[in-house]
């Protein structure tokens, strides 16, 4: 199975550009945490990343990202750096496919 394909419906269309720019935010600001060692952060940017790709259909952003906040707060650098690493290749790989539902 290709996790890097997502089918998302085709009602969230306009919406897709600023979830994914938003992503790329959010790993910036990952980036950042990481470098800092601030784990608050990343614990609450790995909840909000769970939250919406969620909400919009993708899963195995969704389940990165939970498994990032819970290696936040065990503190858990290594897993860290290695599941940062996973969200940015996903998503610089990601292919939409719009669906009607």
């Amino acid at each position: 199975m290709n996790n890097n394909i997502v089918h998302v419906t085709s009602e969230l269309e306009d919406l897709i550009p600023n979830f994914i720019k938003n992503r790329f935010n959010d790993i910036e600001a990952l980036k950042v945490a990481v470098a800092n060692m601030d784990y608050a952060s990343i614990s609450f940017l790995g909840h909000s990343i769970k939250g919406t790709a969620g909400g919009y259909g993708f899963d195995y952003m969704s389940s990165i990202a939970l498994k990032l906040e819970l290696a936040a707060k065990e503190n858990n650098m290594v897993e860290i750096k290695s599941l940062a690493k996973n969200l940015e290749d996903h998503l610089n790989q990601i292919e939409i496919i719009l669906v009607e539902e």
